[in-house]
């Protein structure tokens, strides 16, 4: 048991977050903003305790959100996607992610909690960026690839678990 994690999630607390969506994004209507992220802990009896997330969600100019998709708001800050990112029907953006700048996800990407994403990446189909791992600048990350490590930037990545193909040109 986590004695730190358990003691957060009994003093946390819901509140209703100030999410910001500009005024240019695209946001499918189908498309869930804002919602609580997964978040729980064990108590003394196994039992689960939520963690609520008091945080937000924050969408960038030229942003668009298709289908099907969600993103967590944070727990105690923000959930980022930033200027001209674009995400495909299905995809999922944890709590606490940080998107950066012209980012494309192709359909089913699965971003974990706590990610940091760089700018003007590229997201095959289907790919899982696991908890907590950053992805630099400028990389492509083949479509079914799980990430399991750090990404550097411009770098190209394949399989599961995602490893590195090799490193592209600089743009």
């Amino acid at each position: 048991m986590n004695k730190e994690r358990l003691d957060f999630a009994r003093q946390s607390i819901e509140e209703h977050p100030r999410h910001e969506i500009h005024e240019t994004a695209i946001i499918a209507k189908s498309a869930k903003i804002g919602k609580d992220g997964f978040g729980w802990a064990r108590d003394e009896n196994k039992q689960l305790v939520k963690i609520n997330h008091s945080g937000w969600v924050m969408i960038g100019p030229n942003v668009e959100i298709r289908e099907f998709c969600t993103v967590d708001r944070g727990v105690l800050k923000g959930t980022e996607i930033n200027e001209g990112t674009k995400i495909d029907h299905h995809c999922h953006i944890a709590h606490n992610v940080k998107i950066g700048k012209w980012n494309t996800f192709a359909a089913g990407c699965y971003i974990e909690g706590s990610c940091q994403i760089g700018d003007f990446n590229t997201f095959g189909t289907g790919v899982i960026v696991q908890k907590k791992i950053k992805v630099g600048s400028h990389t492509i990350i083949g479509s079914g690839a799980v990430i399991t490590k750090d990404v550097p930037d411009y770098a190209v990545i394949v399989g599961n678990p995602g490893r590195l193909l090799r490193m592209k040109d600089e743009d």
